[in-house]
């Protein structure tokens, strides 16, 4: 739902880095109450969100898993190992998010500064796609095992999304949750 919003940030990250400046123009330093703690800081905002497997493990290490149709363990079975890759790659998306708030001072933008910052931009974006096709199958999944929650459980998380309030609040484009919820084989 809010990759489109993630690469319009990303493509305004990447546009100041092309830029023909020997020096950074400052992204804009965004904020949010961070639960009555210091405020928690940004350059871009992502999702993150923890893919849960810990059921799925203590399932199988008290072998519940075998009382299951063949069918569904090998569906569950590639449903968490999906999720335990996607939770690394989310990982790896906030780290590179916390990376780019760098982007937020006036740096002197010499060739491999601007290299390594392209690069981490590149990743990034790269991640996101990933993470856009990983969920749509783990949607896929979810449906077969006819486990999807119910909408109105749906609307409800999406509605506390803080990603989702940023995109809203910048005015940035997302998919509509209907197409979001689509599953991609």
């Amino acid at each position: 739902m809010v990759a489109p919003c993630i690469d319009a940030q990303l493509n305004a990250l990447e546009s100041r880095v092309l830029s023909k400046r020997s020096s950074l123009d400052p992204a804009p330093l965004h904020s949010e109450d961070f639960y009555g703690e210091d405020p928690h800081t940004f350059a871009i905002r992502a999702p993150s969100r923890p893919y849960e497997d810990s059921v799925w493990l203590a399932t199988n290490g008290e072998g519940v898993s075998s009382f299951l149709a063949t069918e569904e363990r090998m569906e569950l079975g590639w449903h968490y190992g999906q999720a335990r890759d996607t939770d690394a790659q989310n990982e790896r998306i906030t780290q590179l998010v916390s990376q780019l708030s760098i982007l937020t001072k006036p740096l002197e933008l010499d060739p491999s500064v601007r290299m390594a910052l392209l690069q981490q931009i590149a990743e990034a974006r790269g991640h996101n796609r990933w993470m856009t096709i990983r969920t749509g199958q783990l949607l896929d999944h979810i449906a077969k095992l006819e486990m999807n929650a119910p909408r109105k459980r749906v609307d409800a998380f999406i509605a506390k999304s803080r990603t989702v309030r940023f995109c809203q609040a910048q005015r940035i484009k997302m998919l509509p949750v209907a197409k979001a919820l689509l599953p991609a084989p």
